[in-house]
């Protein structure tokens, strides 16, 4: 999923980077690095999955590719276009 919409799913469901990375005590500079891309997270990237509703496959199709042939990446965007 592109960074832009994994920032919009969150604002969505009510939290922001800085909320994420206060829960967790790490920087808004590793949340928004897992976010882009750039970094790895387990902790970070659950915590937004589990905040979104998104699951991991569809937040980050590149890392989790293949964990779950069963999502299908346009019912996701239902979430967030409701």
């Amino acid at each position: 999923m592109h960074p832009a919409d994994i920032k919009a799913a969150l604002n969505k469901s009510g939290t922001s980077i800085s909320k994420i990375a206060r829960s967790l005590s790490v920087s808004q500079v590793s949340v928004s690095r897992t976010i882009s891309g750039r970094g790895r997270s387990a902790r970070i990237e659950s915590k937004i999955s589990t905040d979104t509703g998104i699951s991991l496959e569809l937040l980050w199709p590149q890392w989790y590719a293949g964990s779950n042939p069963a999502d299908d990446p346009k019912a996701s965007m239902s979430n967030l276009e409701a």
